[in-house]
């Protein structure tokens, strides 16, 4: 029950602060939103989260190689990013 009601507080806050979260698995490649990062990206939760590929074409070029440039940086040496 109370980490129920931690996560309702989280999506309130989240909600109220007009702030999402995402996870990224990358040995799955699986993306999931939470329901404030589809409504800031404007994308109805039915169609599902977008796939790595159409998350980083919303990024103009140059911040998406910043991006994945970061990402890789990450996974490979395990420096942090943000």
């Amino acid at each position: 029950e109370e980490l129920r009601n931690s996560g309702r507080r989280l999506m309130e806050n989240q909600r109220l602060a007009g702030v999402g979260g995402w996870h990224w698995a990358p040995e799955t490649g699986r993306i999931e939103w939470t329901a404030e990062t589809f409504q800031i990206f404007g994308r109805n939760p039915e169609d599902g989260e977008p796939s790595l590929e159409e998350y980083l074409a919303r990024f103009a070029p140059a911040d998406r190689d910043k991006l994945v440039g970061a990402v890789e940086r990450a996974l490979q040496e395990g420096i942090p990013y943000k």
